[in-house]
Order: structure tokens, then C-alpha cells, then sequence
């Protein structure tokens, strides 16, 4: 038997024993806040700042019954109400709140930035 052969044989005989898989990671699920402290909060905030680049100022209650924020700019209005730049074709940001394992996770969906909400408790949606 050639000495390739041999190296190939061994190779085969070492994936199949340990089973030659990649790991698995635990997959993320939609999740919403247990309790929704001041520490929390200002690192949902920060969080939503950072990725937006501009500060902004959520509801406290915010993932207490969804598991997704949405974000529009402010549109100029005119003293009637009207809209002064027509209609706006421009989406709304998308934030989810995530739990994998016990962790609670932010994730911005235009640009799939996840931040680790390490101040937050949350559970499965």
C-alpha cells in the first residue's frame, strides 16, 4: 500500500471516530423583557443610539410586549400637518430583541450588528 494511501485510510478512520461535524450553535429566538431596569434600558438606548448614529430616547416599556422596535425618521411638517417633503419612501429601522441561551441579544436588522444586552433579563417569545 502506498504511503498516500495509507495517510487517507488514517484520515478517514480519525472522522469517522470523532464524527467530523462542526459545532452547533444555539439558534436565537424572538424574546421580550422579564424586567426592564434603568440599567437595561439605558443600554437598549445606547445600544440603538450607536447603530443609528444619533440619539434617540425609547419608551420604558419598550420589549415588554414585542419582541420588535421600529424606527422612522421624523418627517418636516407644515403648520396645516401636511407633509413638507411629500410622501417618504424610506423604511423603517428594524431592532429585535433576541435570546440565545440565557442571554439577551439587540440586533439591528439593516445592518445585522447584534449588541449584548448583558444589564437585561428576557425570555423566549
Amino acid at each position: 500500500m502506498s504511503t498516500l494511501r495509507i495517510v487517507a485510510v488514517t484520515l478517514a478512520c480519525a472522522m469517522i471516530t470523532t464524527g467530523c461535524h462542526t459545532p452547533t450553535v444555539s439558534p436565537s429566538v424572538a424574546a421580550l423583557l422579564i424586567s426592564a431596569n434603568a440599567q437595561c434600558h439605558m443600554q437598549i438606548e445606547q445600544a440603538v443610539s450607536a447603530s443609528l448614529k444619533a440619539p434617540i430616547a425609547l419608551d420604558q416599556a419598550i420589549f415588554t410586549t414585542d419582541a420588535k422596535l421600529f424606527i422612522e425618521h421624523a418627517r418636516p411638517r407644515d403648520a396645516d400637518g401636511h407633509l413638507r417633503d411629500g410622501r417618504s419612501l424610506e423604511r423603517p429601522r428594524v431592532f429585535r430583541l433576541l435570546q440565545q441561551r440565557q442571554h439577551c441579544l439587540l440586533k439591528d436588522d439593516a445592518s445585522a450588528q447584534i449588541f449584548p444586552l448583558n444589564e437585561c433579563d428576557c425570555r423566549a417569545k
